[in-house]
């Protein structure tokens, strides 16, 4: 059960993070590590937690990796906690 619902919110969490990229940098100038996004996993698991600086930090330093998660976790994107931390983080997507 406790791995079923650490899988849930790493996807969720990529998720999220692909719909943050404001603009599609090229990959190769950041190294994408999507366990550097669990310090978001508590706001996408409960609605009443709010995403905290670090967590919107660290999906601004995997920017260049978004586009690339949100391709391939496609199904989670528009999940309602990815849009929740999307809006609390303030940042803009397009892919």
């Amino acid at each position: 059960m406790a791995n079923k619902m650490y899988t849930f919110a790493l996807i969720t969490v990529v998720v999220a993070a692909a719909m943050l990229a404001e603009a599609p940098i090229l990959a190769s100038a950041a190294t994408c590590d999507i366990s550097q996004l669990m310090s978001c996993a508590g706001a996408f698991l409960s609605q009443d937690v709010a995403p905290s600086g670090d967590c919107c930090n660290k999906f601004k330093e995997q920017r260049p990796c978004l586009c690339g998660y949100k391709k391939k976790y496609q199904s989670y994107a528009n999940s309602p906690s990815a849009k929740r931390v999307i809006s609390a983080c303030g940042v803009k997507i397009s892919c």
